[in-house]
């Protein structure tokens, strides 16, 4: 991500945040981190593990209703928290309502296929298409 867009001083919104595993590090150099996540009890544990960074704060919300004002934010986050096809527009234009003038939104989508991680997906899901 760094290699694309810096978050120094800007405002980074982590879309489907989860556990806000992501944020602290997003809050190192950040002006402002917000975390958005669906699920009230993953937005909860969000809550926790930030709650000792003044920076940070984490919301209820969907990619396609984000609970923050128009042109917002600098930087978006997005990594297995939206799934493109068909039906995504509403997402896609909640991140254009969102997101600054010359911002940036980084959709992360990671293999499935390998890594720890991908071996846990694959657990509990249908074998992903390959890469």
């Amino acid at each position: 991500m760094e290699q694309r867009t810096s978050w120094r001083d800007r405002t980074v919104l982590d879309l489907g945040c989860g556990t806000g595993f992501h944020l602290p590090r997003f809050a190192e150099a950040a002006a402002r981190v917000v975390g958005v996540e669906p699920h009230p009890a993953l937005q909860r544990l969000a809550g926790r593990r930030t709650r000792r960074l003044p920076n940070v704060s984490v919301l209820l919300g969907t990619a396609q209703e984000v609970p923050l004002p128009d042109s917002s934010v600098d930087v978006v986050h997005a990594r297995w928290a939206y799934f493109f096809g068909p039906g995504c527009e509403p997402g896609l234009a909640e991140l254009e309502r969102v997101v600054r003038r010359g911002g940036t939104a980084l959709v992360i989508d990671n293999d499935g296929s390998r890594s720890t991680f991908g071996a846990w997906f694959r657990r509990g899901y249908p074998p992903p298409r390959p890469p």
